[in-house]
């Protein structure tokens, strides 16, 4: 009785998980119980892994990167976030660099620029932040806001929060 659970357990699961192998490529698809898709993975060249993300009812949720920079798996590329709509909802883009002062891990710097979007497409605001590995994340640089119809309604001044690297 228990090998028959335990088989049907594992074999419920293999259902939920499929592995293709495209040009070289491998991907990994994972569902909800109700058969969606739930996320694919796929191993790109240079050691980049993409995820593409839905919810529950088939609707894409977001588009991330992963990827190596000083041998330390970080974010990289531009991650993309979706309403339900399926329009972008937001964008942040990362910028990662070697400091001049650490190496390995502690020698990474990033700069995130994220940009959200109203509903109908105009940009909603525009924000940057600076961070190094195990350090605050820190606002930086002019930060917009915009309205429903793009015009700027705010603006915020941040200095650069890392000068040294």
């Amino acid at each position: 009785m228990l090998r028959i659970i335990v088989f049907k357990l594992f074999s419920c699961l293999l259902l939920l998980s499929a592995i293709t192998i495209v040009n070289g490529q491998t991907s990994d698809t994972t569902f909800y119980p109700n058969g969606r898709i739930e996320r694919i993975e796929s191993h790109l060249p240079n050691d980049i892994t993409k995820y593409i993300s839905f919810d529950n009812k088939g609707r894409l949720t977001d588009i991330s990167r992963q990827g190596y920079f000083n041998a330390c798996g970080i974010s990289v590329g531009t991650d993309t976030i979706f309403y339900p709509s399926g329009k972008i909802k937001k964008e942040i883009f990362y910028d990662n660099r070697e400091s001049k002062t650490e190496t390995g891990c502690h020698a990474i710097w990033t700069t995130q620029v994220h940009t959200e979007y109203h509903p109908n497409e105009k940009i909603k605001s525009k924000k940057s932040y600076e961070y190094c590995y195990e350090c605050d994340v820190c606002r930086c640089g002019i930060w917009k806001f915009y309205n429903t119809k793009g015009k700027i309604i705010k603006q915020q001044t941040f200095g650069n929060c890392y000068d040294q690297n």
